[in-house]
């Protein structure tokens, strides 16, 4: 990761963190990209899920179609 000039580290820890952080607040792409990282990162169904509904239920679009999704295949043990 590049910062004007400067090399910075990646911190996973920090970034699900803050993600978490403004998630918990409300913040609608927060939630959402929270809930793609549970999913690919650690496979976490229920954390995808809750933070998913949460986006979706402020209109994020992409949140909305996840969980169509999501049903439509039986991810994260949906039917």
């Amino acid at each position: 990761l590049v910062y004007i000039g400067e090399t910075l580290e990646c911190d996973e820890s920090k970034y699900v963190h803050y993600s978490k952080e403004a998630a918990d607040l409300g913040h609608q792409s927060a939630q959402h990209m929270l809930g793609i990282s549970y999913k690919e990162c650690s496979n976490e169904k229920e954390k995808t899920l809750h933070y998913t509904t949460l986006a979706a239920s402020q209109g994020d679009l992409n949140a909305c179609g996840m969980l169509g999704h999501y049903f439509s295949s039986a991810v994260c043990g949906l039917t």
